[in-house]
């Protein structure tokens, strides 16, 4: 029978393939930022590329989470 420790680290390293997957199709969010905190795209002046671009950055920082949050519950799975 499962502890509740390998159900805790199991969907961590799930959180974390579901993470890197998504990492490897979007891409890190663009690490340029103006002084005013504005980022600088570089998707041209479309609007569909804007959105595409605004698309591409949200996802990107969803998987960061998700990488985050899936290692943070396997420490935490070490001390259960």
């Amino acid at each position: 029978m499962h502890s509740v420790a390998d159900t805790v680290n199991s969907l961590g390293l799930i959180l974390d393939i579901v993470g890197v997957i998504l990492l490897f199709r979007y891409g890190l969010p663009p690490a340029d930022v103006s002084r005013t905190g504005a980022q600088h795209f570089t998707w041209g002046y479309d609007k569909n590329e804007r959105e595409k671009g605004r698309v591409y950055v949200f996802r990107s920082r969803i998987a960061l989470v998700l990488l985050v949050t899936g290692f943070a519950m396997q420490i935490v799975s070490n001390h259960l």
